[in-house]
């Protein structure tokens, strides 16, 4: 077994479970308050401020214009002061004579200023702890060095000291989590002192540059300053956590966000965080959704590790997509991963437990709680396959995008936050906004032309090996490089760029070339225009109003390309000359038509050795593509041609089927394929000289038996375990617990959560039981006035009495003493024993003989001590029964007879909660055995957003699961029979209905109540 460590619970990394901040407390984390104001002259300005320090306050003269010149501004520092903002009385004294008091209370800083004549801009920016944040409260700062090396010792070497002698061996690397620098503009106490050794100027001076563009240099300024934390951040914490890991042989895994790509610099193993949505969200919505943020664009990350070296590159994966996963939506997402490089996964997750509130930690579980657990090595082998598929050979990529990154921070896109705008202006975001959207339209017509790419930080440009017209990075090769619009760009980068087009490498520049100077060397604007032979003011059409002219390429002396165009132009035009382009400079070796993009299509191509390529094509949407697969014999890198075999290899079970081959004809070779909905094909192309010891495809297709059978059709329907009810709301009475006959509500209706969770809820409506408390010298506080009573009540009605019932709740489900009664008879709860319906901590008690026909009351009366006390999770009632609803949408339990219904996706009629196995069964008619010495089950009525488990059994023999489309299955003729023959689908569904009381509505999108 090889283990992995996560550093620690929980997330993000760095702060040891708080006890960093302990040994720490100068590095909790900071962000940036910033306050601004446009004052007249005259006025009396009173400003009330955040109680922080202050960095920067000044006031800057504004011109007629409305222009602030920050270069002529004066510090107004002096005029602010600390002031008591609240007044307090107490009815309190410290002698008997005196029983009153007066005092004041929260402090903050205050500006008040007699303003000069004119018209001012007021820019104050202070440094303020981290308000609040989940699990502490606060946070840790990772640029604090010293404290990131307390964070490895408190944490790192305590695993050393309980596993070190299987450190490098048994146990194989560490995962860090998450953590960056938060805020809306990243900043760190320790970044001064930083900023000024590396950059030789002053940060706290230039302050006003992070709020306003129109400042002197203030392009050079942003970017030293994300430069700066771009640095600073990964020498504090991930350099040092990579020198740990390399002490003792593991390999550090970092899924964190970053300032640019090479933050993972020192990852072992570059890391992401994506796919999170359900079967159904389409090709375009997913490219969009992910395209500009380091973390969730697996593209991004295999493009990294590419260039880096690296072998593996992961994604963690399939948190928050809820409890009505399946098994399909696991493998759609990882197939889309798989096509875009990435070749390890890190599934969240697997619980120990999901007792009470556990349960909504980012669901769902995939172990043992889940009803497909059973049927996991499906999903497991075939994840284990296409990653060796992905890891083994090159991606066939010959293209790089370069990021515009250094152009997004210049234009205040905080990348922490998938570049949002953190200024104030709207025009600048305006203009951050169509740098963004031109990337992230260049990317997806790339991907959708079927055209793989890698991304390309220009820091990593700038330490490429340029030779013979190739850059050269790692693993990674590239003959054709892609500028999407940008303002600027490192000087060591353009060097690097300018020596690939001297030799010869396909340079295509989109709307806008780089005219900015970010560093102390200006912009070489001489060497630009010769390179893509553009006029001198080639920035001026770009950020000018749209008008119709016509698109044209200029062309440099080399292979340099420029397209000019206005930001405001739509896309399609402009892509489709992009395509035509890319296609006529650097043609496709592999691809598909109609191409990617039009069908929700994802493709990449490996070269596992000299005369052998694998493609592996994913169909992302959930029609049928016919399609034809096309190969360049020029992938082969020229010379003689040679036949091509096709081969299909199996990712579900492993088998190898041979397809077809043929000569190449007009250079290309052709094979037609078809992709049914959201499924995946990996085909294998060998070259071959032997032409006689290839495999000829002159078989056909085995002719199987066809079985014909009606989905649609009723067909009986059983439970294979117990049935469930979910009783998940509750009219709710409070009460005191000194004075029981106060109630504070009636009867209100609440949902099975926290207490403090059910008074939120219930705050516009009913009266809360508040008490007001003060401390000496202190404002009064409201609070809630415990301990207080909850009574929590319920109603269902059966039928007729029932067997083997019992009432079924987690260990956790209710926090505090309570009492829980049935029709008045009280459940000791010492009395409840383990019970296994979706999880370990299951307990259940019988109720038999408390139930009655008709009305039936549940009742749990909870003490509340606390904010987390109360019935914080539902309660169930299990056996054999049916659950209907009545016309109140009470829960309605009838006898368990025999139902008949369609084989669909989605709750099943009489059974809306339950999870586990439901058996579909039908007979069919045969006067005489087939011919044929194997059948295949052929089913018609196939409800298409059915995406659950399924086992067919024929005559008891089982053809086997499918745990995802295609829902096809064969068997052996001599298991059919003359006469009556029976057919059963076992349907393993997931845990939404039991523990959300929701099934998942395909065609809207969106979970929905099972009671309807």
């Amino acid at each position: 077994m090889h283990v992995w460590l996560y550093d620690e619970y929980p997330y993000p990394s760095g702060i040891a479970g708080g006890e960093v901040i302990l040994e720490h407390p100068e590095a909790k984390h900071y962000t940036l308050a910033r306050t601004s104001y446009r004052a007249i002259g005259g006025e009396r300005l009173s400003l009330e401020l955040p109680w922080a320090r202050i960095l920067y306050a000044k006031a800057a003269p504004v011109t007629a214009d409305g222009t602030p010149q920050w270069n002529q501004a004066m510090s107004i520092r002096s005029f602010i002061g600390n002031y008591q903002a609240d007044q307090i009385f107490q009815k309190a004294g410290l002698t008997a004579y005196n029983q009153k008091r007066f005092f004041t209370y929260r402090t903050i800083q205050k500006l008040d200023w007699q303003v000069p004549p004119g018209e001012w801009e007021v820019l104050i920016v202070q440094e303020k702890e981290l308000d609040d944040f989940k699990y502490y409260g606060t946070f840790v700062d990772p640029c604090n060095k010293e404290a990131m090396a307390t964070f490895i010792r408190l944490t790192h070497d305590k695993y050393v000291a309980y596993l070190g002698e299987y450190l490098g061996t048994t146990i194989k690397g560490m995962f860090t989590d998450e953590i960056g620098l938060l805020g809306d503009i990243p900043w760190s106490p320790q970044l001064p002192a930083y900023f000024k050794e590396r950059c030789g100027y002053d940060l706290l001076e230039h302050l006003d540059a992070l709020i306003n563009p129109n400042t002197n240099e203030g392009v050079k300024i942003r970017y030293d300053y994300y430069q700066s934390v771009h640095l600073l951040l990964r020498e504090s914490y991930h350099q040092q956590v990579h020198d740990w890991c390399e002490r003792y042989g593991l390999q550090y895994v970092s899924e964190v966000p970053s300032v640019r790509h090479t933050t993972q610099l020192f990852s072992h193993i570059p890391a992401g965080d994506s796919a999170h949505e359900k079967l159904g969200r389409s090709l375009d919505w997913i490219l969009n959704a992910q395209a500009d943020n380091f973390r969730s664009n697996a593209k991004m990350i295999s493009s990294l590790a590419r260039q880096l070296n690296r072998d593996r590159n992961l994604i963690e994966c399939f948190h928050s997509v809820g409890w009505s996963m399946t098994l399909q939506d696991a493998r759609w997402m990882i197939d889309r991963m798989a096509a875009q490089g990435t070749n390890m996964f890190n599934f969240h997750a697997f619980f120990y437990t999901i007792d009470g509130l556990v349960q909504h930690d980012a669901p769902p579980s995939q172990f043992l709680q889940n009803p497909y657990w059973k049927h996991y090595r499906k999903l497991s082998d075939y994840v284990g396959r296409i990653s060796y598929v992905m890891s083994s050979g090159e991606a066939v990529i010959s293209a790089a995008v370069l990021e515009p990154v250094t152009s997004l921070w210049t234009r205040l896109g905080n990348p922490f936050n998938g570049f949002s705008y953190s200024g104030e202006l709207a025009e600048e975001k305006a203009q951050l906004e169509h740098l963004k959207h031109w990337w992230m339209s260049i990317c997806n017509r790339m991907t959708k032309d079927g055209r793989d790419f890698d991304h390309l930080d220009p820091e990593l440009l700038a330490q490429a090996e340029v030779e013979c017209g190739k850059i050269k990075l790692g693993k990674a090769c590239y003959s054709l490089l892609v500028l999407p619009p940008m303002t600027n760009l490192e000087n060591n980068a353009w060097e690097k760029l300018k020596q690939f087009a001297e030799q010869g490498g396909v340079v295509i520049s989109m709307g806008l070339l780089p005219y900015e100077s970010i560093e102390d060397q200006a912009a070489d604007r001489s060497g630009i225009e010769h390179a893509f032979g553009v006029p001198g003011s080639w920035e001026a059409k770009f950020w000018s109003p749209r008008r119709d002219d016509p698109l044209s390429w200029f062309k440099g002396d080399g292979a340099a390309y420029h397209l000019p165009f206005y930001a405001e132009d739509a896309p399609e035009q402009v892509m489709e000359m992009f395509s035509a382009q890319l296609n006529k400079l650097e043609p496709l070796l592999v691809r598909l038509l109609p191409v990617c993009g039009e069908w929700g299509l994802l493709m990449q191509a490996r070269r596992i050795s000299a005369d052998k390529v694998l493609v592996f094509i994913s169909n992302q949407e959930e029609s049928l593509r016919d399609v034809q697969l096309q190969v360049n014999p020029r992938l082969w890198g020229g010379g003689e041609d040679y036949p091509f075999v096709f081969r299909e290899l199996s990712l579900d079970d492993g088998d190898v089927v041979d397809l077809m081959y043929r000569d190449s004809f007009e250079n290309v070779c052709r094979i037609d394929l078809q992709m049914e909905p959201y499924s995946a094909r990996l085909i294998e192309i060998t070259r071959s000289e032997l032409l006689d010891a290839l495999p000829v495809d002159d078989k056909g297709e085995v002719d199987h038996y066809k079985l014909n059978m009606d989905a649609s059709a009723l067909w009986e329907l059983r439970p294979l375990s117990s049935n469930a009810v979910r009783f998940d709301t509750f009219r709710m009475t409070m009460s005191s617990k000194e004075r029981t006959n106060k109630a504070f509500t009636e009867g209100t209706l609440v949902q099975a959560k926290t207490f403090i969770d059910q008074c939120a809820d219930l705050s516009e409506a009913a009266a809360l039981p508040v008490t007001l408390r003060q401390t000496f010298g202190t404002p009064m506080k409201l609070c809630m006035n415990y301990p207080l009573l909850a009574h929590y009540e319920t109603e269902f009605i059966v039928e007729e009495l029932l067997e083997n019932s019992e009432l079924l709740m987690d260990l956790g489900a209710i926090s505090g003493k309570a009492a829980i009664r049935v029709n008045g008879h009280l459940l000791n709860v010492g009395d409840f024993q383990p019970n296994f319906l979706y999880d370990h901590r299951n307990i259940s008690h019988e109720i038999n003989d408390y139930l009655q026909a008709g009305v039936n009351l549940l009742e749990v009366e909870v003490e509340i001590r606390q904010d987390g006390d109360g019935l914080v999770d539902a309660l169930y009632i299990t056996g054999p029964f049916q659950v209907l609803f009545d016309d109140k949408q009470r829960p309605v339990l009838g006898p368990a007879s025999i139902s008949m219904q369609p084989v669909r996706g989605g709750p099943c009629k009489g059974f809306p909660y339950y999870a586990g196995d439901l058996s579909f069964k039908r007979t069919f008619e045969l006067s005489t055995l087939p011919q044929e010495s194997s059948f295949e089950l052929i089913f018609s009525g196939w409800d298409s957003h059915f995406h659950d488990c399924a086992e067919i059994r024929v005559n008891g023999q089982s053809l086997g699961v499918r745990t995802w489309l295609p829902y096809r299955w064969t068997g052996n003729t001599e298991w059919l029979r003359v006469g009556t023959n029976t057919v059963e689908i076992i349907v393993t569904n997931t845990l939404s209905g039991l523990l959300e009381g929701k099934y998942f509505d395909y065609d809207e999108h969106v979970s929905k109540p099972v009671k309807r």
